[in-house]
């Protein structure tokens, strides 16, 4: 069986169904999916309603067995208190299941398009997964790996003394510190900075995600050739396994920020149709049947302003003119638009 877990609020529930209904469709071997609901509204809707293998597990369970992580809570915001919760998920699962060999942790905004059995087939011989951001040349050129070389969206640990030993560890760290931002004095940022210290800590123990289709993201697109043959996504030529949709951010029911303009992709039509569209779709078909608004990310989370200028914030976004076409268009579009609107004004 294939163990997986994540967390989220009830503003994060079509992301996490979407994961879910990806897992759903793709795997061949049975799965659980163990949830840490955030709020009791998201617990109380995993439970009241059957989603195959998925596991609920309260917030304040997990904070009870944990009093040093409830300390904690106090000390940093919702965003930094969530990055400090990574050890501890899925440190909880393998000390409170019994009949669980291992588990890996996942953020809910990962899409599978492809089974993931063949990564934790290899698994088998390491005690610990970790996947690399696998930067672009154009982001590496940038100094930006100053932030960690691993990303915390994919990581899996054995209930053995390797395993056990390093989520005891990274827990220990996040606890003491974890916050959303680079401290340069002591090499730290949030809770991803600490696994670039992994391969060294536990040698020949560490697994790294190094193919060319798992770990998709913003950060790593331009790195791949990336196309769309027989009803698959290709990079390289292999049919991609999971994406992690970093940084698309729903601004109202046809807008969305896609972070493109930060790390600097070029966005194609593969990527546009046959990554981002159907994401899209999926998790708004969620938003329909949840009848829900249109969620604000925590981190990111801003006060009331339009929608043109969150645009032009963001500097690279999506129009999604429902239900089968996405543009994808950058801030000089906008400028040029709203100030030819702007002009119209005044006639």
């Amino acid at each position: 069986m294939l163990n997986f877990c994540t967390l989220f609020d009830k503003n994060y529930l079509p992301y996490g169904l979407s994961l879910w209904a990806s897992l759903n469709k793709t795997t061949r071997e049975k799965f659980r999916l163990f949830i840490l609901c955030l709020d009791a509204a998201t617990y109380q809707f995993l439970i009241e309603n059957n989603f195959g293998g998925v596991v609920a597990i309260k917030l304040n369970d997990l904070e009870e067995s944990d009093a040093e992580l409830l300390s904690a809570k106090n000390t940093r915001s919702f965003v930094e208190y969530y990055f400090t919760l990574s050890p501890c998920l899925p440190l909880y699962i393998l000390r409170n299941w019994k009949n669980i060999d291992w588990i890996c942790s996942l953020d809910a905004d990962i899409y599978f398009f492809n089974d993931p059995e063949p990564i934790f087939e290899k698994f088998k011989k390491y005690s610990i997964l970790i996947c690399p951001h696998k930067f672009s040349k154009e982001l590496l050129a940038r100094g930006i790996q100053k932030f960690g070389f691993f990303n915390v969206s994919f990581q899996a640990f054995k209930k053995d003394e390797t395993g056990i030993a390093c989520l005891e560890d990274w827990r220990s760290k996040c606890i003491e510190w974890c916050y959303d931002y680079y401290d340069e004095t002591n090499n730290r940022f949030a809770d991803q900075k600490y696994l670039d210290e992994w391969e060294n800590v536990y040698p020949g123990k560490v697994m790294k995600l190094t193919d060319e289709t798992s770990g998709l993201a913003v950060w790593n697109l331009n790195a791949y050739s990336l196309t769309y043959i027989n009803g698959q996504v290709l990079s390289n030529n292999e049919k991609i396994i999971f994406y992690h949709f970093h940084g698309l951010k729903q601004i109202n029911n046809v807008w969305f920020a896609n972070a493109f303009q930060e790390y600097q992709v070029s966005a194609t039509p593969v990527i546009n149709n046959h990554i981002y569209l159907p994401y899209i779709q999926q998790t708004n078909k969620w938003k329909e049947k949840l009848n829900m608004e249109v969620d604000t990310n925590k981190r990111y989370e801003k006060d009331k302003i339009p929608v043109y200028k969150r645009l032009i914030q963001a500097g690279s976004f999506y129009y999604w003119k429902k239900p089968d076409k996405l543009l994808s268009l950058k801030i000089p579009w906008l400028q040029k638009t709203f100030s030819f609107i702007k002009k119209l004004s005044f006639l």
